[in-house]
């Protein structure tokens, strides 16, 4: 008599190069793992603190999800945690960073242009000190 060990139907769930240790938010993650059966829906949840914070999606197991990171506590730590018929893998912890709102960088440049063209006209339409001989009487305009 022979036994066989039958194949598995499937391997586990395993997140797939997942080493961040800070991400910031409003920037996107491209989540990928290995495993689980191929017609299988995936849960996916973010974990704030050890605590469940948010369902973040649910998917067919495409081995992959581009997840959009959301605002977060600055001294909290997160997980994002995968779930399956097959198993549940959790990720490391990792901390979500505030991150530069474009606006606030296209708003610095606006100010900054602002101010220069403010100075630069406002020094070229100044009339010299008649009592201070150093200064030079600004040129009239050519006809």
């Amino acid at each position: 008599m022979r036994a066989f060990l039958p194949e598995a139907a499937f391997d586990p769930l395993e997140f797939k190069n997942f080493s961040i240790s800070e991400i910031k938010s409003g920037k996107s993650y491209r989540l990928q793992w290995t495993g689980g059966k191929k017609n299988e829906d995936i849960d996916i949840y973010l974990f704030e603190n050890g605590s469940q914070k948010a369902k973040i999606v649910t998917i067919g197991n495409s081995g992959q999800y581009l997840w959009k990171i959301p605002k977060g506590k600055k001294s909290a730590t997160y997980q994002v945690q995968l779930r399956g018929e097959t198993g549940i893998i959790a990720s490391n912890d990792f901390r979500i960073k505030r991150g530069f709102p474009v606006l606030a960088v296209g708003g610095g440049v606006i100010v900054t242009a602002g101010v220069i063209i403010y100075l630069l006209t406002r020094d070229s339409a100044t009339v010299p000190d008649p009592s201070d001989p150093s200064e030079l009487p600004v040129p009239p305009e050519p006809n």
